[in-house]
């Protein structure tokens, strides 16, 4: 059964029914909380279609927690497992999604799966259902995100590979991968599940794989199949390329500035069955601090750039916060965010401070002074900027803001992928890629600035990336150019532009792309006096329009004179007749 804003079909297109309600029916959505869920049918090969939205009056629902929840508002989803493999996605949506599977009720919801960015900044995710259990599909955002989604819930056939016991949780993350437990009870706390904990003592199985450690290629990690397609001897996920860090996404950590996030924000686990969330952070050497402060009991991990364990912590922070203090060589590093124990769930904040920083680039290199709201050519290797340690080339700008600036740093080239960063007045490196709203850059930032002078640095994604690149400055207050009195945007005013006014006001015309250029008084309002006005212009001598413009006869082309948001200012979406 769909409800609400929902679409229905079956896939090939054998069957189709379509229900369209408005969105603004209601002032709150009917599913904003769990025990509202609308209930979803699924039978095999059937794909439902849900379009709604998350702003209208959603909220975020207390009975959330943990499984990636935000602070964004959601809807809620129950579909009921029959030992199918499930799926739920977001692609294509309008904002940046988040999707959270539980399973249970309302009242004590555990988290199945999470994810934020599959495909793009929307979401898909795939679990393993059982039969008989209810799953409840949470629709929120990233961080605050909202806006109108699509969700895709689709049941997949068989159950999905690697989940050997087929008891829904994934074999990396199933503390006894051999026998089911949906529940994952561990009550002796050891990361075995009490379902594998050898109760007569037949000998050591570190992993509870049922595969003696003197046997066993990956005595650390459950692989009760032993796998090993390379053949060396050691077991698929005990190789380097198999750990977390081959396996999970991570996000950037940039030394000085923190990172809030919800535990766990992926699906990826220790080999010990707590969930972990992973950060690359890219260290010049020297000193380093990092500190996870959350309020549940964390627990830290750091690892090399060939994803070995080099350090971790429980409590070396304050209370059942955790700390690692290193003098670290210069390199590549990827930070672990953990509890200590496998339910540990909630809010945390990362921060690591960093007595060396990327490289010395400010005193190396000379960088070329780039114009607010410019656009400049450029050629990636031309000054011959290395950034140490990577060896990677990097072209630099500098901008200087003398009041504050809102805008966006975009990025495109055609020759290679590129990449931008961002450094404060001490040369720190505080932001780096972000993506891009527009199709036209590959890689963008969007910042806030006070007053102050600035560096912008163009790379590659690639060490071996070279060739031309665009780089701008855009300001979000941009404004169109236009001219008062050409209605029809053609370069001229004359009287088929009062007889555009008086068609849109009394023919139904089509509102002009540029509404200001109507406003011929500029009195915040376009009405029969406009027309009259502009015809009193032409014919008999009356009083000029208002700036800008009209071409040929006054101004020309400008901005509205009016402030962005006043009552005066009626919009320009666009505007071809200064180009």
């Amino acid at each position: 059964m769909c409800r609400g804003i929902a679409s229905c079909f079956l896939s090939g297109g054998a069957a189709l029914l379509l229900l369209i309600l408005s969105p603004g029916l209601f002032a709150q959505p009917v599913n904003d909380f769990c025990v509202d869920a609308e209930m979803v049918e699924l039978t095999d090969g059937l794909v439902v279609s849900i379009a709604g939205t998350t702003s209208d009056g959603a909220s975020r629902d207390p009975e959330s927690g943990g499984c990636g929840a935000s602070n964004a508002p959601g809807v809620w989803y129950q579909v009921r497992g029959d030992g199918q493999a499930l799926r739920a996605e977001t692609c294509g949506s309008g904002y940046d999604t988040r999707l959270s599977v539980y399973e249970g009720n309302c009242d004590e919801l555990s988290c199945v799966v999470s994810n934020d960015d599959a495909c793009g900044l929307q979401t898909i995710v795939d679990w393993n259902s059982e039969a008989g259990s209810s799953y409840f599909i949470l629709v929120h955002g990233f961080s605050e995100s909202s806006g109108e989604f699509t969700l895709l819930l689709s049941a997949m056939g068989l159950p999905l590979p690697g989940d050997e016991d087929g008891d829904g949780i994934p074999d990396e993350g199933d503390n006894c991968p051999g026998l089911q437990n949906p529940g994952q009870a561990d009550a002796d706390g050891d990361g075995i599940g009490d379902a594998c904990d050898d109760p007569i003592g037949i000998g050591d199985d570190e992993d509870g794989d049922g595969v003696p450690n003197e046997i066993d290629n990956c005595a650390a990690v459950p692989n009760r199949r032993q796998a090993d397609l390379d053949g060396d001897g050691v077991g698929d996920v005990c190789d380097d390329a198999d750990g977390p860090c081959g396996d999970c996404g991570f996000a950037e950590l940039v030394c000085s500035e923190p990172v809030a996030g919800d535990f766990p924000l992926s699906n990826c686990t220790r080999n010990t069955g707590q969930f972990l969330d992973l950060f690359g952070l890219n260290l010049a050497g020297g000193e380093v601090v990092i500190d996870l402060v959350g309020n549940y009991d964390t627990f830290l991990e750091l690892y090399d750039e060939n994803c070995e364990l080099i350090a971790q912590d429980d409590d070396g922070g304050e209370g059942l916060n955790s700390r690692l203090s290193r003098d670290l060589p210069a390199g590549s590093y990827f930070v672990g965010v953990s509890s200590f124990s496998v339910s540990g769930r909630g809010e945390y904040v990362l921060s690591t401070e960093c007595v060396g920083d990327i490289g010395n680039i400010c005193e190396d290199c000379e960088p070329e002074e780039l114009s607010l709201e410019e656009a400049r050519s450029g050629v990636l290797g031309f000054i011959g900027c290395v950034r140490e340690p990577f060896e990677e080339l990097v072209e630099l700008y500098t901008i200087t803001v003398a009041d504050e600036f809102d805008g966006t740093i975009a990025v495109a080239s055609e020759e290679f992928a590129p990449s931008v960063s961002f450094f404060n007045d001490f040369c720190d490196l505080v932001a780096f890629n972000s993506n891009c709203s527009s199709p036209d850059f590959a890689a963008c930032l969007d910042i806030s600035l006070g007053p102050g002078t600035y560096m912008i640095g163009v790379s590659g994604l690639i060490t071996a990336a070279g060739g031309a690149f665009t780089l701008s400055v855009l300001s979000d207050s941009e404004e169109t150019l236009f001219s008062r009195g050409d209605v029809d945007a053609n370069g001229r005013t004359d009287i088929s532009d009062a007889v555009q006014i008086l068609n849109f006001l009394f023919q139904g015309a089509e509102q002009p792309g540029c509404l200001e250029t109507a406003d011929s008084d500029n009195d915040g309002r376009v009405n029969l006096t406009d027309g009259v006005y502009m015809l009193s212009w032409l014919f008999g001598g009356g009083e000029p329009l208002a700036a800008p413009g009209p071409p040929g006869a006054g101004t020309g082309c400008g901005t509205d004179p009016d402030e962005p948001g006043s009552p005066g200012d009626l919009g320009c979406d666009s505007f071809t007749g200064c180009d």
